[in-house]
């Protein structure tokens, strides 16, 4: 099929579905799984490895709009991901409950030698 002719529809939104029959349903598989990439349209339940849950992220995607007198805090937490072979590296800045997101213009394409990289110079003793 072609994009346009996909369309995803959540349980709630279709009228004739409940929370009780949700409850029910979701009770009815033995894979939570299951529940999750099917009727929540949450497709990455069922991959493992998983560190951060994706109805947590789509969370703090709307946390903003949900709450506009948010504001960013003096203190910053980053997170970074070390891409290996052909994956690249990406690190996000969070302060407080604000991320910032990544900045394209101060991404580099060519890495700069790490300080592990370059050759340990021997230190000389001071004369006395």
């Amino acid at each position: 099929m072609k994009p346009h002719q996909i369309m995803r529809l959540h349980w709630r939104d279709d009228p004739r579905k409940t929370e009780e029959w949700a409850a029910a349903k979701e009770a009815s598989f033995s894979d939570p799984t299951t529940w999750a990439s099917e009727y929540d349209i949450d497709y990455s339940a069922s991959v493992e490895g998983i560190c951060i849950p994706a109805i947590r992220v789509e969370s703090a995607k709307r946390l903003k709009a949900l709450e506009p007198r948010l504001r960013a805090s003096a203190m910053a937490v980053v997170g970074l991901d070390v891409g290996a072979g052909k994956a690249k590296s990406v690190a996000i800045a969070r302060r407080g409950p604000v991320v910032d997101p990544p900045n394209p213009a101060k991404i580099r394409t060519r890495p700069r030698p790490l300080i592990g990289d370059w050759p340990l110079q021997p230190k000389r003793a001071r004369p006395r």
